[in-house]
């Protein structure tokens, strides 16, 4: 008895837990090149909308930004991703 109840408390607190460690996130790191290509992004019933808002809609809380020194195109280098935020 004293063993299911040790589970079952167990169970409730790494739900607690894990629930409070949840991010939903994308890497945007080449929505500028991918835009300047002329490419959209649409919701799930088809309209077209900025990714930021559609990532925004769908929950996302993090995005992730590539930044690298000295690329030979500059694209990622640290005025990229200062535009890109």
């Amino acid at each position: 008895m004293l063993r299911s109840t040790l589970l079952a408390v167990a169970a409730v607190l790494s739900n607690v837990a894990y629930g409070a460690l949840t991010y939903k996130g994308a890497d945007i790191s080449s929505l500028i090149m991918l835009e300047n290509q002329g490419k959209t992004f649409k919701t799930t019933a088809g309209v077209t909308q900025p990714l930021e808002s559609i990532l925004k809609q769908s929950g996302a809380n993090s995005v992730r930004q590539r930044v690298w020194v000295n690329p030979a195109d500059g694209n990622y280098n640290l005025d990229y991703n200062v535009k890109l935020s």
